[in-house]
């Protein structure tokens, strides 16, 4: 029995295979085609490539008009082309076809064979329209499933990705990778707008964009996204530990994202040494410190966190979250909105709301200089901003912070400063039932709002001197003038 279906297989096979080779030998190749056809030629079959050419007639395929790759044979088109969304490019990998600069407005997956089901890899079809040497690739509505990684690297004249819409019914990339859904690691002047990333079933990608420096292109810089959402699953253990991230950007400057949604872990994280080892499968990173700075994200965007910080920072200078709504949803790994980490954080700016979170902000290695926070948020009791002054001694040097508490939040210290902490040159507001806590540290040259005549500012007198604004008028606290005086 087994022999006879081995048998039966075996001539289908044969038969199938005869009947290819048939109409191979009966089509026409594309140079042979060129040869016979003026300025335009017209594809209304399929034709094949059967040696590396260089297209300068304008192409117009119509009905089943396609090329068929014959072998790895490349295709270099340097005129117009005319198509609809069908797969006119059949067989290629990616970088068999390209175009010249200029001579397409943008590039289509579904060229390539793109299916946007959810359910075929469309990895390959992605790949080739982003290879393809086109300055714009266009994604249509659809789910298109990816099983690797998508190559955007060390690219430093830019691409446009664009999409059809960030919602479940627009451009979403099922990200079935198993590691980072896109790389975009040392290039320069990528834009992304209106599509989505979302985790796949069977591997999920553990990091929905990495943004990285590299040895061959000195800056990854100049890069923006605009209405794009990042929809990742929580896995705790990904990443060496520290769960899934939306969008991670090691070191990679002169950066803006704009109406973005990021769900995650971790939703994004600013990083200058790399601290979660995230690893480009395409390029080598640089790994010495260079920095991390001139970072945006404003419009219309949310940060969801499922058990890490909503922001992570290190060594960050001049990073805005602007008017962002941040969230958090499933059990706490860590209960700060925002973190900064090492040594420093300048010029650190948040606006926004805040939900899910009723704490701030937690450092315990940093100087944070120069740095705006005004946010509304619930507070249970917490500290809201937690210095901790155990491994060295982090400094709060002149920063404006007003944190303002919902109506049903209970009170709680505003500032939370443990050990060796200084609070220096500060412009904090303390609304009812807020304090401030500095028992051990120093505050000295601080400007204090107060909503309340009776705010609490427990600090050490030896280490003090601060201009206290109440509702009543204004007092000077100062021990060493006082004493100088007397």
């Amino acid at each position: 029995m087994v022999d006879v279906y081995s048998s039966v297989r075996n001539f289908l096979l044969y038969f199938f295979l005869f009947i290819s080779l048939q109409c191979l030998c009966n089509q026409i190749s594309l140079s042979e085609l060129l040869k016979t056809e003026g300025k335009q030629v017209e594809i209304c079959q399929p034709v094949t490539l059967n040696e590396d050419i260089v297209v300068r007639n304008s192409l117009r395929f119509v009905g089943d008009g396609c090329v068929l790759q014959t072998g790895r044979f490349k295709l270099r088109i340097e005129a117009p082309v005319e198509a609809t969304l069908s797969h006119i490019f059949i067989g290629f990998q990616p970088g068999e076809v390209t175009f010249a600069s200029g001579c397409v407005k943008e590039v289509y997956p579904q060229w390539w064979g793109a299916k946007g089901n959810g359910k075929e890899d469309d990895y390959s079809s992605l790949q080739s329209a982003i290879d393809s040497n086109c300055q714009s690739v266009f994604i249509p509505k659809g789910r298109y499933l990816i099983t690797k990684t998508l190559n955007l690297t060390n690219r430093p004249f830019g691409l446009n990705l664009i999409g059809q819409g960030q919602s479940e019914e627009g451009s979403v990339i099922v990200a079935d990778t198993g590691g980072i859904a896109i790389d975009a690691s040392g290039s320069r002047y990528l834009h992304f707008a209106n599509f989505a990333i979302e985790s796949g079933n069977e591997n999920p990608s553990l990091v929905g964009i990495l943004f990285s420096r590299t040895i061959d292109v000195g800056f990854c810089e100049f890069n923006n996204l605009e209405n794009v959402r990042i929809k990742l699953i929580s896995l705790p253990k990904a990443n060496n530990g520290n769960g899934t991230v939306g969008i991670y950007n090691n070191a990679s400057e002169l950066w803006r994202a704009r109406n973005i949604y990021l769900m995650a872990d971790n939703p994004i994280v600013f990083t200058g040494y790399n601290i979660f080892k995230i690893k480009s499968p395409y390029t080598k990173q640089e790994e010495r410190y260079v920095s991390m700075s001139e970072c945006t994200i404003d419009g219309a965007s949310t940060l969801h966190s499922l058990s890490g910080p909503a922001i992570t920072i290190e060594n960050g200078d001049t990073i805005e979250i602007l008017n962002t709504y941040i969230t958090r949803s499933g059990e706490a790994k860590f209960p700060y909105a925002i973190k900064v980490m090492n040594f420093w954080g300048i010029n650190l700016t948040y606006t926004g709301h805040i939900e899910g979170f009723d704490r701030f902000l937690y450092t315990n290695v940093t100087n944070i200089v120069g740095c705006k926070f005004k946010a509304t948020l619930f507070t249970t009791g917490a500290p809201l901003i937690h210095l901790e002054g155990r491994k060295e001694h982090p400094s709060l040097r002149g920063c404006e912070i007003e944190l303002i508490p919902e109506p049903t939040s209970r009170a709680s210290p505003l500032i939370l400063a443990e050990g060796e902490v200084a609070i220096n040159s500060c412009r904090i507001v303390l609304y009812s039932g807020q304090s401030i806590e500095c028992r051990e540290g120093e505050f000295r040259g601080n400007i204090v709002q107060a909503w309340d005549e009776e705010a609490k500012i427990n600090l050490n007198p030896e280490r003090a001197s601060y201009l206290l604004v109440l509702p009543k008028g204004v007092e000077i606290f100062n021990k060493s003038a006082k004493e100088k005086a007397e």
